[in-house]
């Protein structure tokens, strides 16, 4: 009889101690996703914002980026990511209805 309840005893401690550390694992996942969440929030003085962005397809996209003063297309592949072009003059005009200028 005592063996039987130092084996319920020992397994409730490992019951209760996979239990602390999976609560700790979930903790500490949740956590991380808080604070990355947190992390990825920009401020005002950002050096570099995506305007806009379109997609087509999961892989494929061109984004719409200003950097400081300039704003830039750039394409977004499996290959890579590529500047395809520079907005300047009428074309800027036509743009800022996207972020506010």
């Amino acid at each position: 009889m005592q063996d039987t309840a130092d084996m319920i005893v020992q397994l409730v401690r490992v019951a209760g101690s996979l239990a602390a550390v999976l609560a700790l694992l979930l903790g500490s996942l949740y956590g991380i996703r808080r604070w990355g969440h947190w992390m990825k929030r920009g401020g005002a003085n950002e050096a570099i914002q995506v305007i806009a962005q379109h997609s087509f397809g999961p892989k494929h996209h061109l984004l719409l980026v200003q950097v400081q003063e300039e704003k830039l297309l750039v394409g977004v592949s499996p290959q890579g990511m590529h500047t395809l072009s520079a907005i300047s003059g009428p074309h800027r005009e036509a743009l800022s209805k996207f972020d506010g200028d």
